[in-house]
């Protein structure tokens, strides 16, 4: 097989194959040929010179295998002679592309410049050509997908991101045991159990922990207020009829005072007892509430009014007015009023920064708003009573990934859940809180019926 000739600086390099032309390893015919009898030179390939002139070779010389090559002009006859004939050629890094030198007959492929860009490697940047005509240096090719579960791999170029079983950090304060999912590449761990085990409290866990008697937690456990509707629970008196009251299982509270003229009941926000004076006047027996106590009114019964000692017998419950023993009468006078504006205090948790009306009533100046932090009760602030949250029914989150169509019920949200079966035999179907569906490929030779056998994933006959 000839070899081909590649003139790099001058210097010719043997590269594989065969020069463009018209040459053949057949033998010449054993005749005399002189294709350009009017040409000015001839070239004797024979090599004695005989023929310089431009004659041929005496009949005795030539021979089957020796013929005078004719000159055409400058360029060889029998080497390349277009731009084309360099086309197949390989152009080794730092030259350029092989292109035909009329002159000679040869490809040439020039080398570049020291330092010029080159690149020898695909999955190489910023390679130069260096002095000798290597194409040298150069970074790794960033193929970092920012996914710790994943492999950052380069071939011929192309970046690939094969599962790597890696340790890992999904981010969330409350997951535990996070692990790379091989069917998702992505960092996954199993929701922190926070539930306390008692039914009277709403347990979560919160991402910027609670701290609790000086200790951080992530768990909060939110204790369900004492309501009408409290949720009901098991008390250790089978005949008791329990339900939560401030986070606690029990009885409800025996809150009567004996008192006519009060009403009587636990606060429903903190289920201890309050006793609310009714108001002057009410009846109470053959009596009326006069203040604060069942006491004879004259005009009903025989017996005169009360006689005041102190102001504090005089006291009317009333914030806004004045309450004054008139020593000389010894009966109370509570029909002076405070000026709009004047402060005042009260029992009523829903008065904060209490101001007079004017009237008799104490108000509040500052607007009291109640959020329990429950996205599933509706909280306002009942006089007398404090911030009540009341369960609805609304849309909501519960923060599963395996639950759907998540709604509010009993203060609660919570949702349907949901179905992950993928229909595939050969993989192995299941729920995560946080990913939620997962689908992990059986191992390799599974039965999945019908004489058939797991392969990567699908059911193939054996």
């Amino acid at each position: 097989m000839p070899v081909a000739l590649l003139l790099l600086f001058g210097v010719a390099l043997t590269l594989p194959g065969c020069l463009p032309g018209e040459r053949s390893n057949d033998p010449l015919p054993d005749v005399k040929v002189d294709t350009v009898a009017a040409d000015a030179a001839k070239t004797d390939t024979k090599g004695d010179g005989a023929a310089a002139d431009g004659s041929l070779d005496t009949a005795d010389d030539v021979t089957g295998t020796e013929q005078d090559v004719p000159v055409l002009g400058d360029a060889v006859a029998l080497g390349c002679k277009a731009k084309g004939d360099c086309a197949a050629l390989p152009t080794l890094p730092c030259h350029a592309t092989p292109t035909c030198n009329a002159e000679t007959g040869l490809c040439d492929s020039p080398q570049f410049d020291e330092a010029a860009p080159c690149n020898s490697d695909a999955c190489l940047v910023g390679q130069t050509c260096d002095a000798g005509g290597a194409c040298v240096g150069g970074t790794a090719k960033n193929c970092s997908d920012n996914n710790g579960c994943t492999l950052d791999l380069c071939g011929n170029g192309v970046c690939s991101h094969p599962f790597a079983n890696a340790s890992c950090s999904d981010g969330v304060q409350c997951t535990v045991s996070d692990h790379c999912d091989p069917a998702t590449l992505k960092c996954v761990g199993t929701q922190l159990d926070c539930n306390d085990g008692e039914p009277c409290t709403n347990d979560a866990c919160n991402e910027k922990g609670d701290i609790s008697l000086g200790v951080l937690s992530l768990c909060t456990h939110q204790g369900f207020p004492y309501t009408a509707k409290s949720v009901p629970c098991t008390g250790n008196d089978p005949a008791d009829t329990p339900i939560c009251n401030n986070g606690s299982c029990g009885v409800p509270k025996d809150c009567d005072d004996k008192n006519p003229c009060t009403t009587d009941g636990p606060n429903g926000l903190t289920g201890a007892c309050d006793n609310i004076y009714v108001g002057d006047g009410v009846g109470c027996g053959t009596d009326k509430c006069n203040p604060g106590t069942c006491q004879m009114v004259a005009g009903t019964d025989a017996v005169a009014l009360p006689t005041c000692v102190t102001k504090s017998k005089c006291d009317d419950n009333k914030p806004c007015t004045t309450d004054k023993c008139d020593a000389n009468t010894g009966t109370c006078d509570n029909k002076t009023t405070l000026k709009l504006g004047t402060p005042c205090t009260t029992s009523d948790p829903c008065v904060v920064n209490g101001q007079c009306d004017g009237k008799t009533t104490c108000k509040s100046a500052t607007v009291v708003t109640c959020n329990d932090g429950n996205p599933c009760t509706d909280d306002s602030c009942i006089s007398g009573v404090g911030c009540v949250g009341t369960p609805n029914t609304k849309t909501c989150t519960d923060g599963n990934g395996c639950t759907s169509s998540d709604a509010c019920a009993g203060g609660l949200c919570g949702g349907k859940p949901v179905n992950c079966d993928d229909a595939n035999a050969c993989t192995i179907d299941a729920c995560d809180p946080v990913a939620g569906c997962t689908h992990t490929l059986a191992t390799d030779g599974t039965d999945c019926g019908n004489s058939s056998a797991c392969s990567q994933g699908i059911c193939k006959a054996k």
